[in-house]
Order: C-alpha cells, then sequence, then structure tokens
C-alpha cells in the first residue's frame, strides 16, 4: 500500500469513526411554519433559535405578530410601514448586492427589506453576543414577548406548529 493510499485509508476510518460515535450529530436545525423560517443552533439536541425570517409580514396570510421595541413601544404587523419603522427609530441601511430590495430599514436586532414601498422580508437575529436590546416579538394581542435566541417552545407558541423540521451540520 502507497503512503498517499494509506493516508486517504486512515482519514476514511477517522471521519467513519466520528460519524458512529456520535460526535458528527447535527449541531443545526432549520424550521418552517408557513411564511416563517427559522435557524437554530442544536446542542445536545436542543434548539436555540438566533434568526427569524418573515417572508411578506403584511400580507393577510403572513402570521399574527407584533413587535416590541427596548422602550416598551409595541408595533403591530400591520403597521410595518416604512414611514412608521423610521418614525420608531430604524435607520436606513445600504446594501449594493441586494437588487430584490431597494430600501432596508435596521436596529434592535430586526431588518426590514422593501421594495420600494412593499415589505417583502423582516429578519430578526440575535443581539445577544455584540450587547445592546434587542426587539421582541410575541403573537399579536398577547402580552409575551421574546427576544432570540428563542427555544423550540418559544418559537411554536408565537407561529404555531412547525410544517418541517430538519437538522443538519454546520462545519
Amino acid at each position: 500500500m502507497t503512503s498517499r493510499s494509506h493516508h486517504i485509508l486512515v482519514a476514511g476510518l477517522c471521519v467513519l469513526t466520528l460519524c458512529l460515535s456520535g460526535c458528527l450529530s447535527p449541531n443545526l436545525r432549520y424550521t418552517d411554519i408557513g411564511q416563517v423560517s427559522a435557524r437554530a443552533h442544536l446542542r445536545k439536541g436542543v434548539a436555540s433559535y438566533y434568526e427569524i425570517e418573515i417572508k411578506r409580514p403584511t400580507d393577510a396570510s403572513a402570521p399574527q405578530f407584533s413587535i416590541q421595541l427596548p422602550d416598551g413601544q409595541i408595533i403591530q404587523h400591520t403597521s410595518l410601514t416604512y414611514d412608521a419603522l423610521k418614525q420608531a427609530g430604524f435607520r436606513d441601511f445600504h446594501r449594493d448586492y441586494q437588487p430584490q430590495y431597494s430600501r432596508e430599514l435596521t436596529g434592535y436586532g430586526v431588518s426590514f427589506h422593501f421594495s420600494d414601498d412593499t415589505l417583502l422580508l423582516i429578519r430578526f437575529g440575535d443581539v445577544s453576543r455584540i450587547g445592546g436590546d434587542g426587539a421582541g416579538i410575541g403573537r399579536e394581542g398577547v402580552k409575551q414577548f421574546y427576544t432570540l435566541p428563542l427555544t423550540q417552545e418559544d418559537l411554536e407558541s408565537i407561529f404555531g406548529h412547525p410544517d418541517e423540521i430538519s437538522d443538519g451540520h454546520y462545519w
């Protein structure tokens, strides 16, 4: 056996051993609930959701949610207009690499992506690692608001039962 073949065989056996021992168990979770997509880190099988995206959040079919700003102000999902968000303290953010969006507002760990006056996407992120206060999200009409990261139970209490959950690996 050549030295190269030997190295390939040893590397293959190491990967196989890691897979069989569970060391390469999934460490990411992707969850879809209607127009909501969420991503979580998995630690010992427990999900910690660090990002949520809501597509077409003001459509009639969108989930019924509200956003609570760190100062206590609550914004209903039906009031998510560019002007209302600017007045609430969200800042313009310019990106040259996203042509499908003409404007973006950001702040408190949330970004709002517009095409002209139409809100196409909201992205919530975990701000706990960088400091500062994040916006909370909750089911509309309920006074309970959650900031990211969220547990699986928190995510489902806001948006309902998942349509699809898939676990994967991040190398």
